[in-house]
């Protein structure tokens, strides 16, 4: 009883990131619409994909309700299901245009793929979170769901990169929610012979700037990465992080390039190093005072002296 009393206490505030979510993906619908602007054809399919998620993700909010009167979870992990085949369909699409795609859609592109790495994980999670028989030879529940995968602290998360990827929708200009773009509707022309009751005018809504992840979550996010050997997509979270100016980010992103620290902290298979980039990325994380990356430039440096 505790223990479903501790997941429904959670449940509030995975509801609450999930709406926020979803009022985020609705907002930049409308506005489109509004533009009546047919966007290319890569972008319609991006739009249909993010429609599907967010049903999805309604679908999901549901089926966490009824949770906390079933112990069954397979409705929720055919969600989960659903979710990953929509990344995976949408990643293939992306692949095709991957050497004519623009640098925003190369974003795109890789803030999805971490959402399809951490919905598998939330997967594993759901797999491993099923009842297990006591000494009584009854069953215990235990937290499932979206509420587990909180508790738990799946780096960014599914919600946080659900969050992410819209967030980069609205920061490379596929839907713009400008904040200085809120005008007062020009003022009607006044009759002269007619004296009107005053009306109360309404302020325009304010627009929130929309919610970005942060340095912070995505180092975690590459971190999970780098201990699961996916270092060609932790390079790519590393570096949305450096160039938020993450000097922590920029040292890690140095040492899946430099060719000794590769071998002995990664041990990669088929990864490439390069020790230009490497030495670039240590001058970035040496310019705020890092130590290791100040130590390990002086060695790249001596090594390249003529003796």
């Amino acid at each position: 009883m505790a223990a479903i009393d501790k997941d429904a206490s959670k449940a509030p505030s995975a509801f609450a990131q999930l709406d926020l979510i979803e009022a985020t993906a609705k907002r930049g619908e409308t506005l489109r619409r509004a533009k009546e602007v047919q966007p290319p054809a890569g972008d319609a399919r991006l739009y249909d994909m993010l429609v599907e998620l967010r049903r999805d993700i309604q679908q999901l909010k549901d089926e966490e309700r009824s949770l906390a009167q079933s112990p069954d979870e397979r409705m929720m992990h055919g969600l989960l299901n659903e979710l990953r085949r929509d990344i995976e369909s949408l990643k293939r699409e992306q692949v095709q245009d991957q050497f004519s795609s623009s640098p925003n859609e190369r974003h795109l592109r890789t803030l999805l793929l971490e959402l399809r790495q951490d919905i598998d994980a939330l997967n594993k999670i759901g797999d491993g979170s099923r009842n297990s028989p006591s000494a009584g030879g009854r069953y215990s529940p235990q937290p499932s769901g979206v509420g587990n995968a909180l508790n738990l602290g799946i780096p960014l998360g599914i919600l946080g990169g659900i969050a992410a990827a819209f967030a980069l929708l609205l920061t490379t200009g596929l839907i713009r929610i400008d904040a200085g773009t809120a005008t007062h509707a020009p003022a009607a022309p006044t009759a002269p012979a007619v004296v009107a009751p005053a009306t109360p005018q309404v302020a325009p809504q304010a627009i929130h700037p929309p919610v970005v992840a942060t340095p912070d979550q995505l180092l975690q996010t590459a971190n999970v990465l780098l201990g699961r050997g996916e270092i060609e997509f932790a390079r790519q979270v590393l570096t949305n992080a450096t160039t938020q100016g993450s000097a922590v980010a920029a040292l890690i992103l140095a040492r899946t390039y430099d060719p000794v620290r590769l071998s002995q902290m990664y041990n990669p298979s088929g990864i490439a190093p390069n020790i230009e980039r490497a030495q670039t990325l240590y001058e970035i994380a040496a310019g705020s005072g890092n130590a290791e990356a100040i130590a390990r430039l002086d060695e790249l440096r001596s090594a390249k002296q003529p003796k």
